[in-house]
């Protein structure tokens, strides 16, 4: 560690400014020279200390008038950085130097040194004392310095290559590193030394004047001095490297809650069964979102629905709206699920279903702003990385079915035979994971719960909410364009839908005989025909609404491939009610199909979620059974060190 004074010719780094002390005046006034622009500035001493104990100065070794080091952004190692054996080197050589100073004076000089160096041995009983020059330059290093006890320790000799090699054995050596090591194809340090010892061989046969390999340490030694940042990039690619050498922090943090959100999907660790055959149907996947600022999660969405802009609809209707029922649906549940709301940034990665049109809509519609994250940087929202790594840990991970995170962690554990959890189940453990454990467990990072911080930021933000569910529904609705509009209402994938509020467009002058229409394909039950007299959307029923009701777009053309000879001259109600239970018994089937995937389309097929009627729905008696007799209660679930997880922030 540096020390010094307040004396001329001092240099500091006044407020990242390199300056001199060029003169000290009456009254303590102390005339500074700044080295970018040569202006004086004048500070009394007292406001210098004031400075230096605030860390706005700091004292700085200089030469020639360029800094050694750019003591604004660095600090210089203390000892404590050294090795054992290098501190006790810099501390005998400083006893040398102490008793030089004090003897000789502050100054440094070599007369006088002969006599001091014999005493100092015998005190420490150094048995190869140094030399009266060796102490001179050691004394001279210590006052450049600025009595920094680290520039007394012994450098690494920074061996070079020059006798290790001859310059054709150097050339082909760097040519083999160039061609081979240094490519995709991972080569060795080993496959480099045998083609080494190759070419010499091959050279020595064809030449008199004969060369020597080196031996294979001097090689791997050379090999260990090339850029690692480098070689990795060759080797991997810049993803790879820039990912090993990253800087990582905390990155962006949002002042109020609803501020900055993020958003992502992983397949769940575990395998669930169907609730009715109890065959295992497959991994669902989970979308779930999160707010930075409070750490709590805002909504989720699992189903057998693969990552798309369905399943983010379904994660964001979950996540806007509040959820003052839920201890309806699930009575076991002790605190309240607080967060919901429309945020203001929603951070998303680089999928496809992130650049879909209807989401871009819906978030035009909301003032939701969408950030794309850089390509392959998923650090950038890692908030929601870590809480789906923490979810699957500690829920996943715990029942019964889990493919844990990697076939090596898996081991030979059978994750299909042992899978006991059913959709409903796992819905159930993950709505009570967030809401009685992660909720009320102190983060990480910002040292509170996330349910204590979001009741604190709502004192700063209100939550907007969408003006109705309605309202919601209509801006989730995709848009089918133009469609024409009949005496028999408005046509769709087949399907008819009218009334007498869409007849009354019918009748104004200036109709066209098209009008724009959207529909929910998660429901064809309705659809939205814009009115475009009255500036309105009209909702309208489907003719066979009791068929259309609740009935996705995937299901309803997996009925249409069953009965495609279905047209408007021989409709039949009675035929669309029996395809559509045609398509429930063919899904049942499926279910117990003997190929995996088989059963998961059938999970796709058959389960819609997002609907009140569905989260409303009280779980059958074998589920609490099961619940209590496998799983147990969560608050049985061990507590986790967070801080094993790595990275730049913690959940």
């Amino acid at each position: 560690m540096k020390s010094a004074s307040l004396v001329v010719g001092q240099h500091l780094i006044l407020n990242n400014q390199h300056c001199e002390i060029i003169r000290i005046l009456e009254n303590d006034i102390v005339q500074l020279e700044s080295k970018n622009d040569f202006k004086l500035i004048n500070r009394t001493k007292m406001d210098l200390l004031r400075e230096h104990e605030n860390g706005e100065l700091k004292f700085a070794n200089c030469k020639d008038n360029t800094l050694i080091k750019d003591a604004a952004t660095h600090e210089s190692k203390d000892l404590s950085a050294y090795s054992e054996e290098q501190q006790q080197i810099a501390k005998l050589r400083m006893d040398y130097i102490r008793m030089a100073s004090s003897r000789l004076g502050s100054e440094p000089q070599y007369a006088g040194l002969d006599r001091i160096i014999p005493i100092v041995a015998a005190n420490t009983k150094d048995q190869e004392p140094p030399s009266p020059i060796t102490v001179y330059r050691w004394w001279h290093r210590w006052e450049d310095s600025l009595h920094d006890i680290t520039s007394l320790v012994p450098k690494k000799r920074v061996r070079g290559y020059t006798n290790a090699f001859k310059k054709p054995v150097l050339k082909m050596l760097n040519e083999i590193i160039n061609d081979d090591y240094l490519q995709r194809e991972r080569a060795t340090i080993q496959d480099a030394y045998d083609r080494l010892k190759a070419l010499i061989n091959s050279h020595n046969k064809t030449t008199t004047r004969t060369m020597k390999a080196p031996s294979r340490a001097t090689v791997y030694r050379y090999f260990e001095n090339l850029d690692p940042y480098e070689v990795l990039l060759a080797k991997k690619g810049k993803r790879a490297a820039k990912q090993k050498f990253r800087s990582t922090g905390s990155g962006i943090y949002p002042d109020y809650i609803l501020g900055r959100t993020e958003i992502d999907h992983t397949p769940l660790d575990l395998f669930v069964v169907d609730d009715k055959t109890f065959r295992v149907l497959g991994r669902p996947n989970l979308t779930c979102i999160i707010d930075k600022a409070s750490r709590a999660i805002l909504g989720f969405s699992l189903s057998f629905e693969p990552p798309s802009e369905l399943s983010v609809i379904r994660a964001l209707r979950h996540a806007l709206f509040t959820k003052t029922n839920l201890k309806t649906t699930f009575p076991d549940l002790e605190n309240e699920w607080h967060a919901y709301g429309i945020p203001m940034c929603l951070v998303v990665d680089n999928g496809l279903e992130f650049h879909s049109k209807m989401l871009r809509q819906l978030c035009y519609e909301l003032n939701i702003e969408l950030v794309f994250c850089p390509k392959q940087e998923p650090q950038f929202k890692g908030c929601i990385e870590r809480v789906l790594g923490s979810l699957n840990r500690e829920v996943s991970h715990k029942c019964a079915g889990t493919s844990f995170n990697n076939i090596t962690a898996r081991g030979d554990y059978p994750s299909v035979e042992k899978a006991r959890v059913t959709l409903k189940e796992a819905h159930e453990l993950i709505t009570h994971w967030i809401v009685d454990v992660y909720h009320q467990r102190p983060h990480s990072t910002t040292r509170f719960t996330p349910d204590y911080l979001w009741k604190e930021g709502l004192s700063k933000v209100q939550p907007r909410l969408p003006e109705s569910k309605d309202a919601f529904a209509l801006a989730c609705a995709k848009p089918v364009g133009e469609r024409k509009l009949t005496n028999e209402g408005v046509r769709y994938e087949g399907l008819l839908f009218n009334s007498t509020e869409l007849q009354s467009i019918r009748r104004n002058p200036n109709f066209t005989g098209f009008v724009n229409a959207r529909i929910n394909h998660e429901n064809l039950g309705f659809i939205w025909v814009h009115d475009e007299y009255n500036d309105e959307y009209i909702r309208v029923e489907c003719r066979e609404f009791e068929y259309a009701n609740d009935l996705t777009l995937l299901q309803h053309k997996k009925i249409g491939k069953e009965d495609n000879s279905r047209s408007d001259a021989n409709y039949d109600e009675d035929r669309f009610l029996q395809g559509k239970e045609r398509l429930r018994n063919k899904v049942e089937k499926l279910k117990s199909h003997s190929l995996l995937r088989e059963r998961k389309k059938a999970a796709r097929i058959a389960f819609v979620e997002g609907h009140e009627e569905y989260i409303a729905t009280n779980f059958e008696q074998h589920t609490q059974e099961y619940l209590a007799e496998h799983i147990g209660n969560l608050d049985d679930i061990p507590e986790f060190d967070s801080y094993q997880l790595g990275g730049f922030d913690h959940d």
